[in-house]
């Protein structure tokens, strides 16, 4: 009996976190933006899926210029012969 109480008080323990993590989630807050929008009138419903596109191709035109510039800088790494990219070593104590 103990157990499933322990075990219980577990899943409990585990479940707090997660249900916070979704609740939090980017992604039901854009569904509850949806419900929310569907209710309203159509005008200002399409205002809003508009403005809210507009955001959407803001942050992919940000993410695609992020990854151009790992692609430039991982390039520029493969491009470089090892020779180049070893350190020298240091002078000997003798000179």
């Amino acid at each position: 009996m103990i157990w499933v109480l322990a075990s219980t008080i577990f899943l409990v323990g585990l479940l707090i976190p997660i249900l916070a993590i979704v609740l939090d989630s980017p992604i039901l807050k854009k569904l509850v933006e949806a419900r929310v929008s569907r209710e309203g009138s159509g005008e200002g419903r399409l205002t809003d899926r508009i403005l809210a596109l507009e955001d959407e191709v803001g942050e992919i035109s940000e993410q695609l210029e992020t990854i151009r510039e790992e692609l430039r800088f991982t390039q520029r790494l493969l491009e470089k012969p090892d020779a180049e990219r070893k350190p020298k070593a240091l002078p000997s104590a003798d000179d």
